[in-house]
């Protein structure tokens, strides 16, 4: 774990940085609590989905399955079929040579009759990409949103990778309060690596993710012993894109591309969101593929799934309020 504290122009910002899962619920586990707030103990079931701490840390560690989660598994296989069946589209061609006639034109005498594959020829050295997705979120949020972005920011994984991405998910939380900023980043998912649906639900779709272990994290934490800085109980959401510009770093990295969920409306179309932030790599050289074959792949694909996701109940208030 890497921790780091900066002040600059009046703002307090911590950051730390878990090398897994694992770590951070190390953390909370062997760490006492140093603030007089209790929330990730005392939050009630319909807030939290949990009866306990405990509970929360077993589901986040072990992973588990229920209907909500083979439902959100459900909607995740339509996408990606989706997405699968969208890319072979964009890789067929007319050819003298192929796996399959094309009758009409083999009835009308075109030398070129048969249906081959185009191999897309993929980036040899394609710059990484971060998608960072932040669990801070107001409790107003219905159920139905917070599994929505969760969904939908894994799709975004799974298509960038379809289309030969170096890609990873973070998950992050950032939140702030008067003057007091405070992030910290864990790897989910790497390049390659197999999406376990019964492992990633808890801590990108379940609220006691956010509002038990988040709220325990910061519970632990030592620069908000004294909470001077930290008002209105655990914060309230803040864009990961400001926090790093308030660091004095880059949003757009040249050795690496970051893409936040907070960019997104879950509620819009989610379509030309995805088409924009890969119309983007293809013009910065990451995907290598025409963007004619871009067009129609979109033209194809179909995110309907992901709106179809659970029910509208809410873990929480119907008012605004932080977290």
């Amino acid at each position: 774990m890497k921790r780091e504290l900066i002040k600059t122009n009046g703002e307090t910002l911590t950051g730390y940085e878990f090398d897994s899962m694992l770590e951070f619920l190390h953390f909370i586990s062997n760490k006492n609590p140093i603030t007089s707030s209790r929330s990730s103990q005392t939050g009630d079931f319909i807030f939290t989905g949990t009866s306990s701490l405990k509970e929360a840390m077993d589901m986040c560690r072990n992973g588990y399955f229920d209907r909500d989660v083979e439902n959100f598994q459900y909607q995740f296989i339509k996408v990606t079929k989706q997405i699968n069946h969208a890319i072979r589209r964009t890789q067929l061609k007319q050819d003298f040579l192929g796996f399959a006639p094309n009758v009409p034109l083999y009835l009308a005498g075109h030398p070129k009759n048969m249906i081959n594959v185009d191999p897309v020829e993929r980036v040899k050295k394609p710059l990484p990409i971060h998608l960072r997705f932040n669990v801070a979120i107001s409790a107003n949020k219905s159920k139905q949103t917070i599994q929505k972005r969760g969904l939908a920011f894994l799709c975004l994984f799974e298509m960038l990778e379809q289309f030969g991405c170096d890609v990873d998910l973070q998950l992050s939380q950032c939140a702030k309060s008067n003057c007091f900023h405070l992030f910290y980043t864990i790897p989910i998912l790497k390049k390659g690596e197999p999406v376990n649906i019964s492992k990633l639900y808890f801590p990108l779709v379940h609220p006691s993710f956010l509002r038990r272990l988040c709220f325990a994290f910061e519970e632990r934490c030592e620069d908000l012993e004294d909470r001077q800085y930290w008002f209105g109980g655990y914060g309230t959401p803040e864009h990961l894109s400001d926090f790093f510009k308030l660091k004095g770093e880059e949003v757009e990295d040249k050795t690496c591309i970051n893409i936040y969920s907070d960019d997104f409306n879950f509620d819009n179309d989610l379509k030309q969101s995805f088409k924009n932030i890969v119309l983007d790599l293809q013009a910065k050289g990451v995907i290598n593929l025409p963007k004619q074959k871009l067009e129609d792949f979109f033209g194809e694909l179909d995110l309907s799934a992901i709106y179809e996701i659970a029910s509208g109940r809410k873990y929480g208030w119907d008012d605004e309020r932080s977290y």
